[in-house]
């Protein structure tokens, strides 16, 4: 065997290990990688109600409104009414009103399913829960 040889695959074991070790590891966020959830999840409502200190009944009242609002949200996404994008395009070309019209219909309607979720969310709360989801929103 050559030497470039024996030089490229000792490259390619190294890097091999490395690659493993750094797998097992977490990348360097933990064994559960509890600091790329953290990450994740701070940006995101579900990650702060995590962070409150929410009781069993709390988190149960929380999980049936997430599961309400996700069938919410299949309903609307197969609702029949919805217009595809190809709808809209003929041999006249684009109608560009009609596509603009039913796409913010399809926002509005999501904006409205998920600010009814955060609202029946926050009733849930305490008022001190309700101080520091706040404060965590802010932060």
């Amino acid at each position: 065997m050559s030497i470039l040889k024996k030089v490229v695959l000792v490259g390619i074991i190294g890097a091999i290990t490395v690659i493993s070790i750094n797998a097992k590891d977490g990348c360097g966020f933990g064994e559960r990688g509890e600091m790329m959830r953290d990450f994740r999840e701070g940006f995101s409502i579900k990650g702060l109600f995590r962070k409150l200190d929410l009781s069993n009944e709390q988190r149960d009242a929380i999980r049936a409104n997430r599961i309400d609002m996700m069938e919410h949200m299949r309903s609307q996404r197969n609702n029949s009414e919805s217009k595809k994008s190809i709808d809209f395009i003929s041999i006249d070309g684009v109608d560009k009103e009609k596509m603009i019209n039913s796409t913010i219909a399809k926002v509005k309607a999501t904006a409205t399913i998920k600010a009814d979720f955060l609202d029946k969310n926050f009733k849930v709360l305490t008022k001190e829960q309700k101080e520091e989801f706040v404060q965590l929103l802010n932060n």
